[in-house]
């Protein structure tokens, strides 16, 4: 098995390939939309959303808060009942989505 830098270079090189061939996999969470999904909810009384981002969102300009409206203004056009986080708390199972976006603190 050859070391140095060339096998260095394949190995770095592969590594990079796998990484860059990820960003284009789905998310595993991304439209569950199945019948089975939707009878694990049927007798969901309603969700209170969270929502938290970190300081990379925050300095892009991407807020907690605006998370957190946008996911909020999705749920009541397709329906679903909203909790305060007393109701949620009150609820069987305590439902909740928590909406989390982590952003790079790099410069663009």
């Amino acid at each position: 098995m050859p070391d140095g830098p060339v096998s260095a270079r394949r190995g770095a090189a592969s590594l990079v390939a796998a990484a860059a061939a990820m960003l284009f996999l789905p998310a595993s969470g991304v439209a569950q939309d199945t019948e089975w999904n939707r009878y694990t909810l049927e007798d969901l009384v309603g969700v209170h959303v969270r929502a938290e981002t970190n300081q990379g969102c925050e300095g892009a300009g991407l807020s907690a808060e605006s998370v957190r409206t946008d996911a909020v203004a999705a749920l009541e056009a397709a329906e679903v009942p909203l909790l305060t986080e007393r109701e949620m708390l009150e609820s069987p199972g305590i439902p909740e989505l928590r909406v989390t976006v982590e952003c790079g603190g790099g410069v663009a």
